[in-house]
């Protein structure tokens, strides 16, 4: 009976879609086609506009970004939203933190800007930071290293039941008339996850973490490795190995790993065999 449950649970294994490691993004183009502007319902006395300019970026390509504040009170609330920075953590994990750099000139004046994300129709936006104090004519660089759910606000839904979320920018003047020009480049955003079944820790999901597993097979913990048990349940079992086999190949493979790494399928089939054979050599000791 242990044996048919294992099999059957091996199985539907092979059918789960698999982990990838953490995402990144970047753009120096600012290609048009790939870029949209939506003004805030806020937005008042003023306007934007926001093309790709072909020259004078940090190389070459750069999103130039204008905003005119027309009278006072005035307001220009702008999100510009990248299409292809889409990021599903109901396939691609929960998220853990989200990472992001930029580089910016301004031309006149300055701005307000953010990093932003589009999910289930509601605007985020987090790491607000102005660029007026850095003067004109040089490009800069702003990053924030581990931006949290909690930090783009109580609807921001970081879990793996959250809907896709799709990054951007957010840029903002208010309260002086004029016109405010900032470029900005090389946008680079890192979203980090939970690697699940990187037992030991190396970033990668693979063969090493598959023997602690199948090393402590069957164990209560302790005495078996606490490694061994990601599910946490106190049991080395088919929680623990799902864990693992769920997420192959997740990561980036340690530069000292075989570079001939099985399919999930055939490793599927592999572990399946050898815990049937571990279990008829167990039951044939006892018998």
């Amino acid at each position: 009976m242990r044996t048919l449950l294992l099999a059957t649970a091996l199985s539907a294994f092979l059918c789960i879609p698999r982990a990838s490691a953490d995402a990144i993004y970047s753009d120096g183009l600012f290609d048009n086609a790939d870029w949209s502007l939506t003004l805030s319902a806020g937005t008042t006395n003023g306007t934007a506009v926001a093309l790709q300019s072909a020259v004078g970026g940090n190389p070459d390509n750069f999103r130039n970004v204008t905003h005119s504040v027309t009278s006072i009170p005035g307001l220009v609330q702008v999100f510009h939203t990248q299409s292809t920075f889409v990021y599903d953590p109901s396939v691609q994990g929960a998220i853990d933190s989200i990472a992001w750099s930029i580089d910016f000139k301004n031309s006149e004046l300055g701005q307000a800007a953010a990093l932003m994300f589009e999910q289930g129709g509601v605007f985020h936006i987090a790491d607000v930071f102005v660029t007026t104090s850095f003067g004109t004519g040089a490009w800069h660089t702003h990053s924030a290293p581990a931006l949290l759910e909690a930090d783009f606000g109580n609807a921001a839904d970081f879990s793996a039941s959250g809907a896709p979320i799709t990054f951007g920018i957010f840029t903002a003047n208010s309260g002086q008339v004029g016109t405010f020009t900032t470029g900005y480049d090389n946008l680079l955003i890192t979203v980090s996850s939970t690697l699940t079944g990187d037992l030991d820790a190396d970033g990668f999901v693979g063969i090493n973490d598959l023997n602690i597993v199948l090393g402590n097979w069957n164990q209560s913990v302790p005495p078996g490795d606490p490694l061994a048990d990601p599910s946490g349940d106190g049991f080395v079992g088919i929680e623990d190995l799902n864990a693992v086999l769920g997420n192959w190949n997740a990561g980036t493979p340690p530069a000292d790993s075989q570079t001939n790494i099985p399919e999930p399928g055939t490793l599927g089939m592999s572990v399946l065999c050898g815990l049937i054979m571990m279990a008829r050599s167990r039951r044939d000791r006892i018998v």
